[in-house]
């Protein structure tokens, strides 16, 4: 089958049902211009300092939060119960939207929510909000400035830093059974981009796509520099003719979702949209710089109630930093997630890879073959090709017995002996 994207079909008719029109907003400052407002996240209160404007738009303003720098567009998220209606968030806010409520993600007993205030009545507004007992969450829509797709899971050039010592089980999955191409399985991606029209995609059954930044269905890179997903997509997907590379899951359907930012609530649409595609597995070989309360309570509804209460596995990749991760720093610190990191061919995390207990499983850094521009390949390595490794893997265990939770399948990672060849 060809990669042409099946938008036409009733899955992609699902996704349009499921999906609110993408809407990028500017407004003033009014709603945290007092810096002793603060929003909580994972059971701390972060205090939101407005510190210059962004550019020369004085509409859009730069908060500093520590050390974190965020890019804030005048909208906020709300958590509310999963019956909840738009209607149902304007009557507890008592005030006109500047633009329509947009359900982001729903989930199996929340529904979270992007709602853009007026600038006259936005502090009222979210006064009204913070008291109303149905509202469990409600935090600033943020953009983390410095975070890129492919920095953070991208191995270093030239990194001399000493791996952190943490006593921790080297887990090294045994090599795939060839004939096991992971038919009958879904993966999204979710990632900078993807160019299709690579020879060695010229198979991948595309069974939906989105670019969740421009609000259209056409998933390629638009900027030069965006060449992760294809990274990604080339160990995953690219088709076996005795040329590298050689996909570990070209016989999948893919979902393949373009998010080259990390908007809050660009990630809750990503999220959502796999969920509604059927994703058996979501990879995302990256992770941000820190991690906000709405990644973390969607990644955690997906493990639990995705694919009828079986769990969709969230594999994130474990980051090249070089550090000890800690709970709640971003989304490698996950439980709730399969995050993965890179090992050398002894078994043992290379020097590069954060580690830390929320790593569940490492692959091989064997700077595999994957994907370049044009016809090229190129060489691709650390914790992102570690986590599509990963996913491949999870793929043909799925494909072989689609009944398996994702406990079941997190045991057999850990069953898996160190000594046995790694997946290439």
């Amino acid at each position: 089958m060809n990669n042409t994207i099946r938008n036409t079909s009733p899955l992609a008719d699902h996704c349009r049902r499921g999906l609110l029109a993408l809407l990028i907003f500017s407004h003033s400052s009014a709603l945290f211009a007092n810096s002793a407002e603060p929003f909580r996240n994972l059971k701390q209160q972060w205090p939101v300092q407005v510190e210059t404007l962004w550019h020369t738009d004085p509409q859009t303003i730069r908060l500093s939060t520590g050390s974190l720098q965020v890019q804030f567009n005048g909208s906020v998220l709300l958590k509310a119960p999963a019956q909840a209606t738009p209607e149902q968030v304007i009557k507890w806010c008592q005030c006109l939207p500047a633009e329509p409520i947009q359900q982001l993600y729903l989930g199996h007993s929340f529904s979270y929510f992007r709602l853009t205030l007026l600038q006259d009545e936005g502090t009222q507004a979210l006064q009204r909000l913070q008291q109303q007992k149905a509202i469990t969450l409600l935090q600033p829509d943020l953009l983390q400035l410095s975070w890129q797709p492919n920095s953070a899971a991208e191995r270093p050039i030239g990194t001399s830093a000493e791996p952190p010592s943490v006593n921790t089980q080297i887990i090294q999955p045994s090599e795939p059974v060839e004939s096991n191409l992971a038919e009958g399985i879904t993966i999204a991606v979710i990632d900078d981009g993807f160019r299709l029209n690579h020879a060695e995609l010229s198979e991948l059954r595309v069974a939906f796509s989105f670019d969740v930044t421009q609000g259209n269905w056409d998933p390629s890179p638009k900027h030069r520099r965006e060449r992760h997903g294809n990274l990604v997509l080339g160990l995953l997907g690219a088709k076996h003719d005795s040329q590298a590379p050689e996909g570990l899951a070209p016989d999948a359907d893919y979902v393949l979702i373009r998010q080259p930012d990390s908007w809050t609530s660009n990630t809750l649409i990503s999220l959502q949209l796999a969920k509604l595609a059927g994703a058996d597995i979501i990879n995302n070989s990256w992770h941000t710089h820190h991690l906000l309360e709405p990644i973390a309570d969607v990644v955690a509804d997906l493990r639990q109630h995705g694919r009828s209460g079986k769990g969709i596995p969230v594999v994130f990749a474990a980051g090249n930093q070089a550090q000890l991760l800690q709970p709640n720093e971003h989304e490698a610190s996950l439980t709730t997630a399969l995050v993965i990191g890179a090992s050398a061919s002894d078994g043992s995390p290379m020097d590069y890879s954060n580690q830390g207990p929320s790593i569940d499983a490492w692959f091989n850094d064997d700077q595999s073959q994957s994907l370049g521009r044009g016809k090229r390949t190129r060489r691709f390595s650390g914790t992102s090709a570690a986590a599509a490794k990963a996913s491949g893997w999870l793929a043909q265990q799925l494909s072989a017995d689609p009944t398996l939770t994702v406990e079941e399948l997190e045991q057999r990672l850990k069953q898996s002996q160190a000594s046995v060849q790694s997946i290439r």
